[in-house]
């Protein structure tokens, strides 16, 4: 006999099954430095050199902008022995102009006797010991104005008068910029010689500039060639070599050559060499006094507009002027302004071009 309950019971359908079991949680997220704490010690390494630099980069940007230089070199601080050995090691040779003047022939080389021609260098107190101190005094066109703009005399060293003399310390003592000196004219072109003093100065490393060597020469005229209406001729003139050093080695490495109101600057190792010497060979302008690299005919400008040229000789037609015959610190000298840029080496004219150039001084630097 069948069993009705348990057939029933097997072939019966829940209608209400039990739920399915619940998903397993996600795995936990891995916290934010674990990428780091796992990485490659070299990746470490090559990211922490790209910030440094990128550091640095920002860094030297900002000072740029600032006007501020980072050293890249070592500087070198020399005494006073090692700078004058570096000027005479150095020191330009002058290829000047002949004139009608007797000349002397020593070797290879022509040379002129003291005081024969105003192309030579020349002593700065011996022009000084030769002129007249006077104060410019513009003319002043108020009626009511006692001011008739005739210059006035302070001293003279040319009149024989004890009483009103003046001396190189006087001239370095000058501050007001309206002074002048008045050449004697009876020895205008007479004062160059071969013994003539040129003055050296050293400039350190500053401002991010490196350091300078400059060659002061003073004529006592400047005949320049004329121009129209425009006269470059003026007493007492002042030009420069500046030689631009090498901050460790102080070995020159450009030179810049003064022209008129400007000049043009080189590379040291261009110039040409004196075969004797090997120190640099620089042409002087006829009359002009300006300085090139090269001989022949050199344009003159004002304001951009060629006007007239210098002329300057082969150093076979040439008289030769060693600056390092007589160097002297400028700074020492009695007539180097005590303060501002002193007065005036000539005549103030009309124009710059016809006034007498200020000379050395701490304002200028050396340049």
């Amino acid at each position: 006999m069948w069993d009705v309950t348990k057939i029933v019971n097997r072939n019966r359908v829940d209608v209400n099954p039990p739920p399915p079991p619940p998903p397993p949680p996600p795995p936990p997220k891995p916290e934010p430095h674990v990428e780091i704490q796992h990485a490659k010690k070299a990746d470490l390494r090559q990211a922490g050199v790209f910030l440094r630099n990128k550091i640095e980069n920002l860094f030297n940007s900002e000072q740029s902008a600032r006007g501020v230089c980072m050293p890249t070199n070592p500087v070198t601080t020399p005494s006073a022995s090692q700078i004058l050995q570096i000027a005479q090691q150095n020191a330009p040779l002058l290829v000047l102009p002949k004139s009608n003047s007797t000349l002397e022939q020593i070797g290879e080389r022509t040379f002129l006797p003291n005081a024969s021609q105003e192309n030579l260098p020349a002593d700065p107190e011996v022009y000084i010991a030769n002129s007249r101190l006077r104060e410019d005094v513009p003319f002043n066109p108020n009626p009511f104005s006692f001011s008739s703009g005739n210059d006035r005399q302070i001293g003279d060293n040319t009149n024989g008068d004890q009483n009103d003399n003046f001396t190189a310390a006087t001239v370095g003592g000058v501050t007001n910029e309206r002074y002048f000196l008045d050449l004697n004219n009876d020895v205008r072109g007479k004062l160059g010689s071969q013994d003539a003093p040129v003055f050296y100065q050293f400039q350190p490393a500053q401002n991010g500039e490196p350091p300078k060597l400059t060659y002061h020469f003073f004529y006592d005229y400047n005949d320049a060639p004329k121009a129209g209406p425009i006269d470059f001729n003026h007493e007492g003139d002042w030009e420069r070599v500046t030689y631009e050093l090498d901050p460790t080695t102080l070995q020159p490495v450009k030179a810049t050559l003064s022209a008129h109101e400007g000049g043009s600057t080189y590379d040291f190792q261009n110039l040409e060499r004196d075969s004797a010497t090997g120190r640099p060979l620089v042409y002087v302008a006829n009359g002009s006094h300006a300085n090139y690299d090269t001989p022949g005919n050199h344009s003159i400008e004002v304001n951009g507009v060629p006007v007239t040229f210098d002329q300057t000789s082969a150093k076979d037609d040439a008289v030769i002027f060693d600056t390092a015959r007589n160097l002297n610190e400028v700074t020492s000298q009695a007539w180097y302004p005590t303060s501002g840029n002193g007065l005036h080496w000539g005549e103030i004219g009309e124009t710059e071009h016809s006034t007498g150039p200020q000379g050395p001084s701490e304002n200028k630097g050396a340049v």
